[in-house]
Parts: structure tokens; sequence; C-alpha cells
């Protein structure tokens, strides 16, 4: 391992040299170290031969000198066992595998990089692509599905397991028309742009990176030279070059900087191969040098002009014109000079199909004319019709083409923004205040957010969705002032450019009501769904808001109609979100609704219900989701508190303990669903009478609310409930009064009277009444808590039994027999 490590630092000093100094270089640093010397210049040879110019980086190579491949199958990594060699790469092999540790089956395609070669600079790039696919869910992305490290210290990947062709195989095979495969492509545009807009950069996007599966669905695979928010991402640059020449960008070939424009040219040239059935450029049998002087020297043809693609439309003709400006956009040597976003180079594409003018074609009157008449042939079958046809036409499609523009000078000013941004995080860039370290997010939300103003002073409205999107950053990261701040001048600044009620002041308004919402300001989100939710839900049916957001703030919406008591209407909007999922084949976007959706079930009193959902959700999140994926301890939370509710108690504790470990794992110690699911706990440790272990908990969920969140909280009015209820099982009657009479306060502030949860505080203050033998003060909240939960729960269950035995009780003042078990 020492030598190779000699071999490969070596290797690399070396290949940076040029090509007539290489031998020279490596005989002055290896001494007379003839082993040495051999090993190095063999690898230097390597790295001149065309298949092994740059896309087999030092790494692989060593590897292939050095030691022999050993044989994986069988093997076990983790959970999984080989069973064959599916390919190798840049950083490793990847195998088919199974998963058979008993508890359910499922293939996998598990991506090893051998402990040869595992040094600390392949394990960090190696645990990089863990974590950025850990947050990339997107249908057209593979999904990761675990990691880890061997017990010989082998880093590997579970990864779905892919079963389908490349793209360029997948066109060929099933002979796509060019319209077909324009479709397909844009579902990788889709999936590019997902990962851009998560700040990913893939960086070495080929055909061979995208499987088509049977169904025709794109997945976009290896994210093993992506890059995020990392120090040492761009390390890899210039020392390894691993990535495809064919495929990348001039400035990723020449070492420069490298931003979401090098996707785009890489996108640039899968769509020239794909139209035309070759690349835009030839590297084919030249050497390094020869490759830059082809990238600095040679503009690629329109792919029209090589057209040698078989299939039904098997002619030049129809790559001519928009096509050909399309392509060759995409390809320009220049990144400023290509499509600012792949949601660009995507929409030029969309034009195309439609009919319409494209951005990357000169809006000459011919060319206008020429598409107003293909979009309009049954409307210009009369010469006058023509006439008239044709100067009303001209006139939208020169507004058409404005708009385009002033689109593509927007997308040009965020993409320059963004970029900064990016550069904010990269100590190397030069941009960091931090001067060397890692920028953390908040270091690059505030950067951002003071550059606003500087650099985007002339573009209002792309100022205005920005600091939307930043208000965004701050509060998924829990900074609720700083979101709030940048919300209310977002929505004041697109107020004042389009209207209050335009759709553009949507997104902050709805981001701002989930803020309020979060901070327990219940009236003022509920007052900003309620008002909007018909234009928002208009605004997505035509395609002009995604469906992530959509799906976040209709949640949230759901959990508001929740805390106004309106349980009814949030399972109906719950059952729309996940109606719209599966017609839109999402399904895997319905998890988090279908963990609210249980909540309501719950609510309702529908526990067996409630039960078979989640125990099925949470087996379907087993199979289909890491162990630590945030949506985990949600559902085993959830479940949790099911289990509570119908008496299994011990099982309750398995899955809400195995939830907290996750919380606590994915999350800081303040974290609030981490002590909602510790209130939980300390309910099943009340009802097992464990009372000491129960007050502990209770107490650190207090503690917790009260230094995170409000009194007007929601689950706050539970823990004093809970805590009522022990100190009363402890034998401080007084003090549990003292605290649930507080709990049942904020009840009647916060929350309608027919709240199933004021319901169930009364029961409780009416029981600690009862064993204070304080009767008649009893009475009265017993009875109100029966008739109120008979209204709210819909069917018979626990919770209105338990109502019925405490009646009971009073009636024949009879003393307590057991816990006040569904009382919150």
């Amino acid at each position: 391992m020492e030598n190779w490590v000699k071999v490969k630092d070596l290797f690399a000093e070396a290949i940076e040299q040029p090509a007539d100094l290489r031998l020279k270089f490596l005989k002055s640093k290896c001494n007379g170290d003839d082993l040495l010397f051999d090993e190095v210049s063999s690898l230097l040879a390597a790295s001149t031969e065309p298949e092994n110019l740059i896309e087999n980086n030092a790494l692989d190579l060593a590897a292939n000198v050095t030691e022999p491949e050993p044989n994986y199958t069988d093997r076990h990594f983790g959970n999984y066992r080989i069973i064959r060699e599916i390919g190798s790469g840049g950083m490793g092999t990847v195998f088919l595998a199974e998963r058979d540790d008993g508890e359910f089956t499922m293939e996998v395609a598990l991506k090893i990089v051998r402990q040869s070669v595992a040094d600390r600079e392949i394990i960090a790039r190696f645990k990089r692509e863990r974590q950025i696919l850990a947050g990339l869910q997107h249908s057209n992305i593979a999904v990761l599905h675990d990691g880890g490290l061997s017990e010989k210290g082998e880093p590997y990947l579970a990864m779905e397991y892919i079963e389908g062709e490349t793209l360029i195989e997948y066109a060929d095979a099933h002979q796509l028309s060019i319209s077909d495969m324009l479709r397909l492509f844009l579902k990788v545009c889709s999936a590019v742009s997902y990962a851009h807009r998560n700040l990913v950069v893939h960086r070495d996007l080929k055909p061979s990176n995208i499987l088509v599966t049977a169904g025709g669905e794109p997945k976009l695979l290896d994210f093993g030279l992506a890059k995020a928010f990392e120090s040492d991402a761009s390390k890899t640059q210039t020392a390894l070059r691993a990535f495809t020449p064919a495929y990348a960008s001039p400035e990723q070939i020449q070492g420069k900087n490298i931003t979401t424009a090098s996707d785009v040219y890489s996108l640039g040239v899968i769509f020239y191969e794909l139209l035309c059935g070759a690349k835009p450029l030839q590297f084919e049998d030249k050497s390094f040098e020869e490759i830059l002087q082809t990238i600095n020297a040679s503009n690629p043809v329109p792919p029209s002009e090589i057209f040698a693609r078989p299939g039904p439309e098997a002619s030049n003709r129809v790559l001519r014109g928009d096509l050909d400006n399309i392509a060759l956009m995409a390809l320009r040597k220049e990144p400023e000079r290509r499509y600012r976003s792949v949601e660009d180079f995507a929409d030029d594409i969309e034009r195309h199909l439609a009919g319409r003018p494209i951005s990357a074609c000169p809006s000459t009157l011919g060319y206008l004319t020429r598409k107003f008449i293909q979009r309009n042939k049954i409307a210009v079958g009369a010469a006058l019709l023509i006439l008239i046809a044709v100067i009303s036409g001209l006139t939208i499609s020169l507004w058409q083409t404005a708009r385009a523009r002033r689109q593509a000078e927007r997308s040009q000013a965020v993409n320059q923004f963004m970029q900064k941004m990016l550069m904010t995080a990269i100590p190397e860039s030069g941009k960091n205040t931090k001067r060397g370290s890692q920028a953390t997010i908040f270091d690059v939300l505030k950067d951002a957010e003071t550059r606003l103003d500087e650099d985007l002073s002339s573009e209002p409205e792309v100022r205005a969705e920005l600091r939307q999107l930043i208000g965004e950053g701050y509060f998924t990261q829990g900074m609720y002032d700083d979101a709030e701040r940048n919300l209310t001048q977002a929505l004041n600044d697109q107020s004042t450019i389009y209207g209050r009620e335009s759709r553009e002041t949507l997104k902050s308004e709805f981001s701002l009501a989930s803020l309020y919402f979060s901070r327990a300001e219940y009236d003022k989100a509920w007052y900003t769904y309620d008002r909007r939710i018909p234009a928002f839900r208009s605004e997505f049916q035509d395609g002009k808001i995604e469906f992530e957001f959509y799906l976040t703030k209709m949640s949230d919406f759901a959990l508001a109609c929740r805390a106004k008591g309106d349980a009814e209407r949030a399972e109906a909007i719950l059952r729309e979100i996940i109606g719209q999922s599966k017609k839109l084949s999402l399904d895997a976007r319905t998890d988090t609704a279908g963990v609210m959706l249980t909540l309501i079930l719950l609510d309702q009193g529908r526990f067996e219900e409630a039960k078979l959902v989640q125990i099925s959700l949470v087996a379907k999140l087993r199979q289909s989701v890491p162990s630590d994926d945030p949506v985990m301890p949600q559902a085993l939370t959830l479940l949790g508190s099911i289990l509570m509710e119908i008496g299994e108690l011990n099982d309750a504790k398995a899955n809400l303990t195995e939830a907290e470990v996750i919380y606590r794992k994915l999350y800081g110690p303040d974290y609030r669903e981490l002590y909602d699911n510790v209130r939980l706990q300390s309910q099943v440790a009340y009802l097992l009478g464990d009372y000491p272990n129960a007050h502990e908990k209770i107490a650190a969920v207090l503690g917790n609310y009260q230094k995170n969140t409000t009194s007007k909280y929601i689950s706050f009015a539970t823990a004093l409930t809970i805590k009522g209820l022990i100190l009363n099982k402890l034998g401080k009657r007084d003090e549990a009064e003292t605290v649930i009479k507080e709990a049942l306060r904020l009840r009647t502030e916060n929350l309608p009277p027919e709240h199933f949860f004021t319901a169930l505080t009364k029961g409780a203050l009416g029981e600690v009444l009862l064993d204070e033998k304080k009767y008649a003060g009893a009475e009265p909240y017993l009875r109100e808590s029966l008739a109120s939960l008979s209204l709210s729960q819909k069917t018979e269950n626990a919770r209105l039994k338990l109502a019925r035995d405490r009646l009971t009780r009073l009636e024949s003042r009879q003393p307590a027999t057991g816990n006040s078990q569904k009382d919150y």
C-alpha cells in the first residue's frame, strides 16, 4: 500500500508535465528506483491510449498494474450478497447484489471501491457521492438505498438496480422518432435541473450514465464526480481528471472552474448524439494535447449535416432549423453563451415540439412567418385568410419572441447570481470570505441576501424571486426570523411589481403561511391558506407551480385544517395530493402525505384503519428508502403513537425508540420533532406504570418546547396534560391540577371548542379532580369531554370507552383502577 501511494502521487505529478518532458521529470524524481520508474512510466503510457486517456484515472490504472481483481461473488457487504459484476468505472466496480438479512428481498446495484485504492481521497469522494444521492429524491434519479464500509474497510453504496439500456442504445433499439427522443431527453433534463436546484453539478453526464427502463423511464446514475458545497470538490478537477472527454465541456477538459453550464454542455453532446447518431467533436486516437487543440480550434457542424441515425425519420430535413440551433447553442465553447440553465435548454425543446419560436433561433420575419403557418395549417386554406392570419400571427409571435428574450435575460441574471453563491461555498474559488474554511449553508444564504440589492438592482423581478428562495432556505434551516424577513420583503416586492392578487405572489404567501404555521401562529397561517387556496390549486393545474412545492404547501394546509379541528377537510386534501401523485406516476412523493393522512385517521379515532395503513407504509419505506431517510422516523413515530392508542405498548416503545435513534443521527439535539417523539415515549412509560421515567422524559420535552417554540404550539398543551397525569400518579395532585388547568387554558385559547384535543384535556382534568374527590368540579369536565368526543370520533374506540368509564366512576364514586390511557 505504501508503494502504491508513491506510485499514485508521482503519477499525478508527472501527468501534469508537458508530454515531451514527462520521462525526464520522472527519472529525476525516482532517484534510481527502477521499479518505481517502470510502474509510473507504464501508467503514463497507458494514460495516452485512447481508451484510457482521461476516463480511467490514476487510481484505476494503478490497480490494474499492481493488484489482480479479487473475486467478489457471494461476498457480503453489510446486508447485501454479491451475485455478479455489472460493470466498472472511474470510482470502482458495480455488482448486482441482493439483500439477504431475512427482513425482505431486494436486488440492488452495489458500487464498491477496492481496498487497495481506498485511500482518504477516494473515500472522501465516495462519502460525498453518498451524501449527494441521499439528498436527491427525483423520479428520474436512481435511489440510494444504503451505504457503508465492509469489514475490510471497502466503501460501498447500495443503489436502486435499474434493468435497462443506455440512452443511445434504447433510442436505437426502439427506433424512436425525433419527437419521442426529445420527450425522453426532457425527462433527463428534469433530473439534471432538479440536481442543479439542489446545488449539485453532476460533471460526468454521458449516455452510459443514463439507463432507460423497459417502461421508457430514464434514470440518471453515477454522481461519483458530482460537486456540491464541498471544500475538496474542485481538487479532483486537475489532479485526477476523472471524466469522459467526448462529453466533457471545454472548461472541464482545461481544468477551469466548473458550474452548471458544464452540465448544459454535456447534455448538449448527448442531445447532438441522440439527434444524428454521432458526437459533435471526434477525440478518438488523439493525445491530450490534440484533444485540447480540437476543443480550441474546432466547432461542431450542425447535426443535420451528418445525420446518420436509422429510424422512421431517416432524413436530415427533420433536424434543420430549430434542432440544429438548439444543439449548437448548448455546445458553445464559452459557458456564458450557452443556455443559461438546463430549464432554458428544455424550454426551447418544448417550444420546438409545440411549434413555437425558440430563443436559440434568430427572429427573422421569414422564420416567424414559417412557424406561425406550421402551427395554423388549417387556418391558412384560403389566400385572404393566409394574409390575415400571418399578420395576426406575426404580432403574436413577435410578442412571444420578446417575452422569450426577456426570459433568457432573467435566466442569465439568475445563473450568474447562483454561480456567485456556489463560489461563496468553495474556499478555492477565492470568493469565500471564510478564508479557506468550508462555508456553512447559513454563510451562503447570508452572503446571497447581502448580494441581492448589489447585483440585481436592475432586475427587480429576479431579485424578488431569489429573495423568496433565500427565505425558503432559511426556513428549512429553522432560521425563522431570517426567513420571515426575506419572505415578507419578497411578497412586498412582488405585490408592487405584479399586484397583491397575482400568481407571482402565491409562492411567497404560501411560504409565509407555512412559516406562521411552524411558529404556531395558526390564525395568520389559516388566513392565507383559506383565502388563496383556489388560486394556488388553479396555478398548479395549469403547470405553473412545480409538484414538490405544491405537495409541501398543501400538506401544510392539511395540518392547518387539523389544527382548526377540521379533520375531514384535512383528510380530503391529503387524499387529493396522493391521487395527483399516482396520476402523475409520482408515488414516491406521497410518503409524507401518507404519514399525515394516517395522523388524521388517528385524530378521528379510526385506530384499526390507521394501524393497517401505517404498518403498510412502514413496510414499503423499509424496502424503498435508506434506514436513515428523514421520512422514516416520522413514519415510525406515528406507528408508535397508534400502537400506544390501542394498548400494544411494547411494540409502541420499540418503534418510538427506533425513530428516536434516527432523529438523533439526522438532526441536532434540539430538533423539535425529536421531542414530539420523546413526548410519546413519556406517555408509553406512564401507561406501563414507570412514572419516574415518564416524568423525566416529559420534563425534557417541555424544556425543549419552552426553548424552541411558543405555548401556542399544539403539542405544548399536550405535554402539559401528560405531565399533569404523571404528577397525579406520583401523588402530587394539587400540582397536577394546576398544570392541567394551564393546559386547558391553552387549548381553549388556541383551538376551536369542539376540537378533540380540548375534550381529551378536559377528561384528564376531570380525572385528577375525581381522584381528589372533588366530584362537583369533575362532573362538568367529564360530561363535556364525552359529549365532544362522541362528535369528533368517527368510530367506537378506547377514547370513548375511557370517557364513559370516568363518568361511571363519578356516578359510583369508585376509585381509579388503572391509568388514563388516551388523555393528551
